[in-house]
């Protein structure tokens, strides 16, 4: 829906108010860079948020809206979804603005950034369409007037380290692509479901991880005997700390069973993040009963710092969930029973939504998983 020069992203959600177009852009593009920057991405993830939706200007784009809202307050059908194409505009403006060679890798992120990336046939018929390119030309001229910087791309850094080989243009061009989509599903989400925000972010980050399994692993060692194999396990541990301060690179542990790996491991991993500026530890192992054993042991280690600490996500998660449930369910009063139901319901909620981008400070799944 258009109302004099205003334009929107969506159909409005709670309180009746619409998604501002211009500021859904704006802000997609400061996520999204932010998300990129963590990989060397920074501008040119900025450039897709703030470039993806500019398909949104068209006024037939604008009476979509308009006419799905209008139909959702009479109870009637509305109109199917994807009837009027918005992402081929933003992937052609990204075609026409050649200036530089990282600009053309935006093509098939920006055209997937609803339905996933195309194939190469898929986008290249779609930005020679006539019909496509007619209604981009006149769409393009509101787009650059309403949104600031639509075209500032000269002497950016758009990525900091380019590729040098396809496979590394794949792995960038995958990793731009899912800066953008997390961007905009937030932006989308937080319009539409503002309270959802409270559980989006954990406010646990590796550096609380670390003091509190530094501090714990202390008081193990002040308790442990004298012992051989007691003593193996402070020599890894202190090993594994050392090697934290190395510069970043592969790492390889071999210790016996028995030997400490559990902590020892995840102490140089935080330690490691902590010391290069990393946000987050992901633990990969290849069976689910590993898995088990590790994220019990981690639970054990972090519970004092609450639900936000620790993401487990693989396929027997929601098994072993319904499980405790029903164990923590024995013995209760209904009103204890109600709060406990209530308590886990938010806790699924924070898991629920973490998984979508594994933001929380730890995270453990399955190879497969990852």
């Amino acid at each position: 829906m258009r109302e004099g020069n205003r334009f929107y992203a969506h159909t409005p959600g709670e309180g009746g108010i619409w998604h501002n177009l211009v500021e859904h852009l704006e802000r997609t593009a400061e996520r999204a860079g932010e998300n990129g920057a963590k990989f060397g991405a920074g501008e040119l993830a900025r450039l897709a948020g703030l470039w993806h939706d500019i398909g949104k200007f068209n006024p037939a784009f604008q009476d979509y809206l308009k006419d799905c809202y209008e139909a959702d307050l009479a109870g009637k059908k509305t109109p199917k979804g994807g009837s009027v194409p918005h992402a081929v505009y933003g992937a052609i403006l990204a075609f026409e603005e050649n200036a530089a060679e990282a600009i053309e890798w935006l093509v098939p992120v920006i055209y997937g950034h609803h339905a996933g990336l195309p194939d190469h046939d898929r986008y290249s018929q779609a930005l020679q369409n006539a019909e496509f390119r007619k209604i981009y030309e006149g769409l393009a001229p509101t787009a650059r007037g309403a949104v600031k910087e639509i075209e500032d791309t000269a002497g950016r850094d758009l990525v900091s380290r380019p590729p040098t080989d396809l496979l590394q243009l794949e792995v960038l061009i995958r990793m731009v692509f899912s800066a953008l989509v997390d961007a905009d599903f937030i932006d989308t989400e937080k319009h539409f479901e503002p309270e959802a925000a409270q559980y989006r972010k954990s406010e646990v980050g590796v550096d609380d991880l670390l003091r509190v399994l530094e501090e714990k692993q202390k008081l193990k060692l002040s308790k442990a005997k004298p012992t051989k194999v007691n003593g193996v396990r402070r020599e890894v541990f202190e090993a594994c700390l050392d090697a934290a301060e190395w510069s970043p690179g592969i790492f390889r542990l071999s210790v016996p069973t028995g030997g400490g790996k559990t902590r020892s491991r995840l102490s140089f991993a935080l330690r490691h993040a902590v010391r290069h500026g990393m946000e987050r530890v992901v633990v990969a192992a290849p069976y689910t009963s590993i898995l088990d054993q590790t994220a019990g042991e981690y639970r054990r280690i972090f519970e004092s710092l609450g639900d936000g600490a620790l993401l487990e996500h693989h396929s027997a998660v929601r098994r072993n969930e319904e499980r405790q449930e029903a164990q923590s369910d024995d013995g209760l009063e209904e009103a204890e029973r109600s709060k406990r139901a209530e308590q886990m319901d938010e806790a699924r909620t924070r898991a629920r939504m973490a998984t979508q981008n594994w933001d929380a400070p730890l995270v453990v799944t399955t190879t497969v998983q990852l």
